[in-house]
């Protein structure tokens, strides 16, 4: 059985909307060096969950043509 290793870490985003995800939890996700892509659920006023898939790939269209649409 692995060991769980958890790590609290606070981003900024600005207001251009871009963050920078730290070099130490770049390492404990396996994403360093490698692109990822992530994906943002909303759940309400006050919580967004941001998910990074490190192993997912874009369909064709690009990233974010493929977002949910509350119609």
């Amino acid at each position: 059985m692995s060991e769980t290793e958890i790590v609290r870490e606070t981003l900024e985003i600005s207001e251009d909307g871009r963050t920078t995800i730290k070099e130490n939890l770049r390492k404990v996700l396996d994403i360093d060096g490698k692109k990822a892509f992530c994906q943002i659920e909303n759940y309400g006023k006050d919580k967004i969950v941001i998910t990074i898939l490190n192993r997912w790939v874009p369909i064709k269209r690009g990233p974010g043509k493929d977002v949910v649409k509350n119609e």
